[in-house]
C-alpha cells in the first residue's frame, strides 16, 4: 500500500467538497442528488481529490438543511485509489463544506473473506512471488509456466480454468 492511502486511512484528516465553477450549497446538493461528490484531503501535497459514488445506504443527508444552510451531511462511498479498494467518510459541515474524513480500507476485508490476508506474504509460484491483492493477474502472468486454474476466490470472477493459454 502506498504512502497516501496508508496515511489518510490512520486518523482524520480536513477535507472540502470541491465545486466548479464556484462553490455554492446549489451546486453541493447537485452533487448529492447527482449521486456522485467531489471530496478533497486539503492536507495532502497539492490536495487529493477523490470522486466519490454516493452509497446511499451508508451516507447521511438527514442533518443537513440546505434552505437555511445548517447541519452537516456524512458522505460515504467505495472506490479503488492507487490500486487499493477504499471506502471514503466525510462529515461536511454547513455552510462553509468543509469537515472531516477518512479512508476505510476494504482490501483487508476481501482478504478475510477468501481466506487470505492482505499483509500476508507474497504467493509463490515456480519460484516467482506475487502479492496477494495481484491474483486476478496470475492467469496470463503464469502462463508461461503453464498454470491456467486454480481453485479462485469468491470475489475473482466466475471461471479462470480456460485462458486460451498453453497447458
Amino acid at each position: 500500500m502506498n504512502d497516501l492511502v496508508k496515511r489518510l486511512s490512520e486518523g482524520s484528516h480536513a477535507v472540502e467538497v470541491s465545486l466548479r465553477p464556484e462553490r455554492t450549497l446549489k451546486l453541493f446538493k447537485e452533487q448529492l442528488d447527482r449521486g456522485h461528490v467531489l471530496v478533497k484531503f486539503t492536507e495532502t501535497r497539492g490536495g487529493t481529490e477523490l470522486g466519490v459514488p454516493l452509497d446511499k445506504s451508508r451516507s447521511d443527508l438527514t442533518q443537513a438543511n440546505f434552505e437555511t444552510e445548517t447541519g452537516k451531511v456524512r458522505v460515504c462511498g467505495e472506490l479503488t485509489l492507487d490500486y487499493v479498494p477504499v471506502r471514503v467518510v466525510a462529515d461536511i459541515e454547513l455552510p462553509a463544506m468543509k469537515g472531516q474524513g477518512h479512508l476505510e480500507l476494504l482490501g483487508e476485508q476481501r482478504a478475510a473473506e477468501c481466506g487470505t490476508r492482505a499483509a500476508s506474504s507474497a504467493t509463490t509460484m515456480s519460484g516467482r512471488r506475487f502479492a496477494p491483492a495481484a491474483r486476478h493477474l496470475l492467469p496470463c502472468v503464469l502462463s508461461d509456466w503453464g498454470l491456467v486454474s486454480w481453485r479462485s476466490c469468491p470475489h475473482d470472477s466466475p471461471s479462470r480454468t480456460s485462458h486460451g493459454h498453453r497447458p
